[in-house]
Parts: C-alpha cells; structure tokens; sequence
C-alpha cells in the first residue's frame, strides 16, 4: 500500500495512482495530458466532495460512487465553445481560405473538413455555414464533407440534436443566425439542412483511426492540454491524415513545433493557420 501523509493525503503517487484507476476503469488515458491540467480537473471534482487534493479520498469515493465517473469525464474532457469562437479566424476562412480551396477544386470532387475535438459542434457547424456560403458564391458543385469528432458523448448528442442557447450564438454573425437557425422557445435549432450535412462520431485522439485526405483540420484549444510529447504525436497523425496542400487550423494559444517548419508554411501566422507544403 503506498504511504499516506499525516494529514491523510497522498503524494505524487496518489495522484499516479488515480491516473491509473480511471484509465483502468473508464478507459481514459491521462498520461497524454499536462500534469497541471489534469490536477486542476480532478481537483474540480474533488472539491465538490471537500477532499481537494485528497487523491486517496478521491480514489476510495469512486470506487463506491461509480456514478462520479461521468461527471468526472465530463470535467476532464470540458472545451469551452461556441458558433463563430474567435470570429476573425472564420472571417479569414472565409474570404481567404475556404475561397482558394473551392477555387482549386475540379467539378465534381469532394472537399473534406474535419473538426477535431468538436465538442458540442458549434465549431463544426460554423465550419460547414461558411464552406456552404463559398460554395454558392463560386456556384461550385463540389461535393462538401464536413465531420465533427469528439471523446465526449454527451457533447456529441448535443451536436446531432443542434440545439443551443441563445448565448452560444453570440458571435454568429446576422446573416449565418437567420439563414442557418430557427427560434425555438429560449433556444436555437440548426436548421435540417445543415444538420444533414455534418456527420459526429466519438474518437479519442490517441487511440482511434483518424479521417482520410482532409483539406482542412481544424484542432483549436485542444493539444493545449496535452504534453509536449504528445504534441508532436498527434501533429504527426494530422499531417499523415491532410490531404496535398491541406490546412491545419490550431488555438490562438497553441503553435506548431520547430521540427515541422520543413512539412508546413504559415498562411497566417496570427491566426495560427498552416498548410502543407
């Protein structure tokens, strides 16, 4: 049995030790993820039950309150969201990006995106408003693939019903509120079509198959979380998973490590969009 400290608390191995009871029970794999994340998530849930930091504690309840684990998943999977998220990066896509793409593409062929780390879809769906608005403007008849991925399944339950409250549209400009949603009540519904359009599935990043020859990934305050190893091993599957000349799409916060300078020129470096050599 590990030591416990005087005060009832375990050290580093207690909080190891947690790590690897919810991967064992729940299948989720935390070594990925920066320590000091991962701490404050627990931690989150911990002080609901007064034993912040107390990972024996912590590990004793879920053992006898099995239920916690979905709130804990939930705790540890949260990703802030909303449609238009940081609109000036849409506003590029738009005008610039997404414009160049159904330019380049022949009548007929697919243009993929894929949303990475989806959460309850908002940014999938702004995603699939803003290639359907260039599609009409070019009246191209490529064929759009857009799909959202998520670890979460009740934020991708959220995604398919696409219902959401007023302030999840807070940043949506006037025209893609009136075109893309219907008043419900309190609340907002995309509207069929465009639900139609997207596609959601549960994947976890680490484990599962990626999606084929995307021309566009978008991945925004999500490797945030993760260590600097793991970094580098999901940019690594991204890149094996764009298409030629493919964009990658990243956080404000988060940037591209200097080993792939030779794989990726920067589009547009404040908005941390990159394409493929």
């Amino acid at each position: 049995m590990a030591n416990i400290d005087t005060d009832g608390r375990l050290g580093g191995k207690g909080f190891q030790l947690l790590i690897e009871k919810v991967q064992k029970d729940i299948g989720f794999f935390g070594a990925q993820y920066k320590e000091k994340c991962l701490k404050r998530r627990f931690n989150a849930r911990m002080r609901r039950h007064n034993m912040e930091d107390n990972y024996w504690a912590y590990i004793k309840y879920l053992d006898q309150y099995p239920d916690e684990y979905e709130k804990l998943l939930k705790s540890l999977t949260i990703n802030v969201t909303r449609f238009f998220r940081n609109l000036p990066v849409f506003d590029f896509l738009f005008k610039k990006t997404l414009s160049k793409m159904i330019e380049e593409k022949k009548p007929g062929c697919s243009l993929r995106i894929w949303s990475a780390g989806c959460a309850s879809g908002e940014e999938t769906y702004s995603l699939a408003m803003i290639a359907l608005e260039q599609k009409k403007k070019w009246k191209s008849d490529v064929n759009i693939s857009i799909v959202g991925t998520d670890i979460d399944v009740d934020s991708l339950r959220i995604a398919r019903a696409g219902i959401y409250p007023e302030s999840a549209l807070d940043e949506t400009p006037d025209l893609f509120k009136t075109k893309y949603f219907e008043k419900i009540g309190d609340n907002y519904k995309v509207v069929s079509s465009l639900n139609r359009l997207v596609r959601f599935r549960q994947q976890d990043l680490f484990r599962d198959s990626y999606p084929r020859f995307n021309d566009l990934i978008c991945c925004r305050n999500v490797i945030i979380y993760f260590s600097k190893e793991a970094q580098v091993q999901l940019i690594e599957k991204f890149i094996q998973s764009l298409a030629r000349r493919g964009y990658l799409i990243l956080g404000k916060t988060e940037t591209l490590n200097a080993q792939f300078s030779d794989v990726f020129e920067r589009v547009n470096s404040r908005e941390r969009i990159f394409r493929k050599k």
